[in-house]
């Protein structure tokens, strides 16, 4: 069954052959529960922003965004346009461009073309809903103990860090059809 990915921010990626991994999952053992812990936090992620894009104002669901996306790249400076934001929040490219002015106007974030920095991340935490820290703290109360468990092999171990080994060499992002092209007319 062919699968595809949508990657959204620049990193690094790991894959298993799905032999492996379903193996793995069919033992029962530390894999097969810690997929299903993520897949739970997942579904709570997933529920959690439909609610959130229906009751959120375009700022909060930025802050929120912003909050989650940082936690996962470890990083304060997020290479993202506008558009791949509003696309992911399923609101207008001038929404973004809106809320980002006014966050950057409280001194929250930077924002250059391609590049959002954070600059106040306990500003964004005021001013995001209670969306973020609903997901955040059931992926804490379903992934830490997970992590915790794996963590006494393995000093070190940061909380989103993959439980498979990085492929070498590292691997690269299928490249998508144009834009306009039907995917029968691509592949000619």
């Amino acid at each position: 069954m062919p699968c595809r990915a949508l990657v959204q921010i620049a990193g690094y990626a790991y894959r298993v052959r799905a032999d492996v991994l379903l193996r793995e999952f069919n033992q029962t053992g530390a894999t097969f529960r810690l997929l299903l812990r993520y897949t739970q936090s997942l579904i709570t992620q997933t529920t959690q922003t439909a609610v959130c894009n229906r009751h959120h104002s375009i700022e909060q669901q930025l802050c929120r965004w912003l909050l989650l996306t940082n936690e996962r790249v470890n990083c304060d400076e997020i290479a993202v346009t506008q558009e791949a934001i509003a696309n992911v929040l399923g609101v207008r490219r001038e929404g973004i461009t809106e809320a980002a002015g006014y966050l950057q106007d409280l001194r929250y974030i930077s924002y250059r073309r391609g590049h959002i920095t954070i600059l106040n991340q306990r500003g964004l935490e005021e001013h995001v809903c209670e969306c973020y820290g609903v997901v955040k703290k059931e992926f804490h109360r379903l992934m830490d103990h997970a992590c915790e468990s794996h963590a006494h092999r393995t000093p070190g171990i940061r909380l989103l860090s993959p439980i498979f080994p990085p492929t070498f060499p590292p691997v690269i992002p299928p490249v998508y059809p144009p834009t306009g092209l039907m995917s029968n007319q691509w592949r000619k």
